[in-house]
């Protein structure tokens, strides 16, 4: 078990850095919205609709050394990324820095864009709309992203970052 928890930090910590940064500025006009979704679609490894199956260890629960990771379930696949990714299968979705989605309730769906690789990645915010100025921008930004992938967003799913 140590052994797979070391091997998963050393790939996590080779994954490139997310091609967004989360501190960009804001995005304040609906063209600008929807230039940033197709951006984001685009330059994302993955886009699924997943589950959050086993939280990421954050606060209290992180010990030092750890590569805080959530393990979520594939309900679909909008952007392939890769062999052995298809519905019903597991990945892990690490938390590197700040400007990483922290996953933390068992049961939590969202459609997320991923950047890395494997069976390990990373929700970078930036690549998720972080950038969105106002809540009107951000349900274009997510209109768009259903467009792009072609397929509605279901009922239940929750917004990224939603309490």
């Amino acid at each position: 078990m140590l052994s797979w928890l070391r091997t998963i930090s050393v790939i996590a910590l080779c994954i490139a850095p997310p091609a967004m940064a989360c501190s960009m500025g804001p995005i304040r006009s609906e063209s600008g919205a929807l230039d940033y979704a197709r951006q984001s679609y685009g330059l994302a490894a993955l886009v699924v609709d997943a589950e959050v199956e086993k939280p990421m260890n954050l606060g209290d629960d992180w010990k030092p050394g750890l590569l805080p990771a959530a393990r979520v379930k594939i309900l679909r696949v909008l952007k392939p990324g890769g062999p052995g990714i298809v519905e019903g299968s597991t990945i892990s979705v690490a938390y590197l820095d700040s400007c990483s989605i922290a996953f933390t309730r068992v049961g939590q769906r969202v459609r997320v864009l991923l950047d890395g690789g494997g069976m390990i990645f990373v929700a970078d915010s930036g690549l998720n709309g972080a950038a969105i100025w106002d809540a009107k921008l951000g349900a274009l930004f997510d209109r768009e992203i259903d467009r792009l992938a072609s397929v509605p967003r279901p009922p239940g799913l929750a917004p990224l970052g939603a309490k």
